[in-house]
């Protein structure tokens, strides 16, 4: 896809939000934290040209880890990032095109820590009720989807299903209430900004 496709897939995509499934939705929630670090323009990118990618890196980045050439790397269909001008910034690769000569470094799970699934929510909730002109309603639906990317991120509740499905059907109540358009894009974004940086200043990547 060129720039003009990606952008009316992205319009369409933000406009028929509302009236996607509860699965649907949840889909691209849990797509959305795995990219929660990027802005949300280039999350909405990579969502429409490329909604299994889950760790990208561009081919420099890539060399690190692969011995593929670059050549290699230019017959696979990368995932394109542009910048508001339509120019094209960059070109990126998931982990599944590429052969890897070595591990990826996963962190594992830290689950069993009710402190800081306590002191996090804490965070979070501190972090959105400082922001300013955003409506009650939205604070509240950021807040929860920044605790969503937080505990999705973070592995709570993987020994817990209860728990897990107790979560899961707070936030599908969460998601019926997401907007469209704009104050979609205006709550994405709060929400990626506070859950992100208390995941870099907690578990690093």
């Amino acid at each position: 896809m060129n720039f003009i496709d990606v952008n009316q897939q992205i319009s369409n995509f933000l406009n028929h939000f509302p009236h996607l499934s509860d699965e649907e939705k949840l889909t691209f929630l849990h797509f959305n934290q795995f990219h929660q670090h990027r802005p949300i323009d280039e999350i909405l990118e990579i969502y429409v040209q490329n909604p299994d990618a889950r760790v990208l890196k561009t081919v420099g980045e890539w060399q690190h880890f692969s011995n593929e050439s670059f050549s290699d790397f230019h017959s696979k269909e990368g995932v394109k990032i542009w910048d508001n001008n339509g120019n094209l910034k960059e070109v990126l690769y998931d982990a599944s095109q590429v052969i890897l000569n070595t591990e990826i470094s996963i962190p594992s799970s830290i689950n069993e820590e009710p402190l800081l699934f306590i002191e996090l929510a804490s965070q979070v909730d501190k972090k959105i009720s400082e922001v300013q002109n955003i409506s009650k309603e939205q604070k509240s639906l950021a807040n929860h989807l920044a605790l969503y990317n937080l505990f999705d991120y973070l592995g709570f509740f993987l020994d817990n299903e209860t728990e897990y499905e107790h979560f899961i059907l707070i936030t599908i109540k969460s998601i019926k209430k997401i907007p469209s358009g704009e104050r979609l894009l205006k709550v994405l974004s709060l929400a990626n900004s506070c859950s992100s940086s208390l995941t870099y200043s907690t578990y690093p990547r």
